[in-house]
């Protein structure tokens, strides 16, 4: 008993961290309270409301999926107390339980740490060049997803110096190949290189943070260009015109061809005269060309 409420003082000091809502603080106060009063079913429940709530961040879910384990282990659920802890060192590979945790939680999660977990990685980008349509383009590559927790990227950006960020969120599919979206609330001029500020956020199915990469106090740069204008629409038949036409004329009635022509015979008779007025080379004998 006294392993067990020396674990409960751990993951009170897990639950009572300050959270960012009072909604999510209220079922973590609920969980906790739940769990050390050994209503484990019931600290399931208030776990996958604070699941649900929308916004979770990183520590948030580190605490959840932790007291979620607990929970399971107590059940005797080992299975499912694995996932809780795959999900936790997905989100953390780094994460580790407080030495003094009780050996009935502390040691079904160290078995795990040396089963060895990817950490989620996924792979986010602005692509140098954008859409045909000038919009900045956003390249997605889940690399790992051992848990199958992301569902989601948002991504914040603005021209460089701009005072304010705009926002938008996509889903990815779990493909290892790259997924790339239109950032279409910029449009660049044609030709138009520009200097994009951004950063980004991976989400679970709650828009809960799982990972992100830069901030909005150190965003990243890339440099983006748009492609040149196109052709109007009103150019294209003329242009295709003028190169049928210039196919369905014969060879011999092309002007190049007897321009070309022209000029080799003057090359030509530029070398009769040359040959002619400056004479044989020593030792042979005199010869003139005729061109006719």
């Amino acid at each position: 008993m006294k392993r067990i409420l020396f674990s409960l003082a751990a993951v009170s000091a897990f639950v009572h961290m300050p959270a960012l809502a009072r909604d999510r603080s209220a079922a973590l106060e609920a969980a906790s309270e739940a769990f050390a009063e050994l209503q484990f079913e019931t600290s399931l429940d208030a776990l996958e409301e604070a699941l649900a709530l929308r916004g979770n961040t990183q520590p948030d879910l580190l605490r959840i999926y932790t007291l979620r384990a607990f929970s399971f282990l107590s059940l005797g659920r080992s299975a499912e107390a694995e996932q809780s802890f795959e999900a936790l060192l997905s989100i953390d590979p780094s994460y580790r339980l407080p030495r003094d945790t009780s050996p009935r939680f502390l040691e079904p999660f160290l078995r795990k740490v040396r089963q060895g977990v990817t950490g989620l990685s996924v792979e986010l980008q602005v692509l140098p060049r954008a859409a045909a349509s000038r919009a900045p383009l956003l390249s997605v590559r889940v690399k790992d997803d051992p848990a199958r927790l992301i569902q989601k990227v948002r991504v914040r950006f603005r021209p460089r110096g701009a005072p304010s960020f705009s926002s938008a969120e996509f889903r990815v599919s779990p493909s290892a190949e790259a997924q790339v979206f239109a950032l279409s609330l910029i449009s660049l001029a044609p030709g138009q290189t520009l200097e994009l500020q951004w950063f980004g956020e991976v989400l679970n199915v709650a828009d809960g943070v799982l990972s992100s990469r830069g901030a909005a106090e150190r965003p990243l740069l890339s440099t983006v260009r748009a492609p040149r204008a196109a052709l109007a629409a009103t150019e294209l038949p003329q242009r295709a015109n003028t190169i049928a036409a210039a196919l369905s004329t014969p060879w011999y009635k092309r002007w190049w061809v007897w321009a070309l022509v022209g000029s080799a015979v003057a090359v030509a008779g530029g070398s009769v005269a040359y040959l002619t007025l400056v004479g044989s080379p020593p030792d042979h004998r005199d010869f003139t060309i005729e061109v006719q």
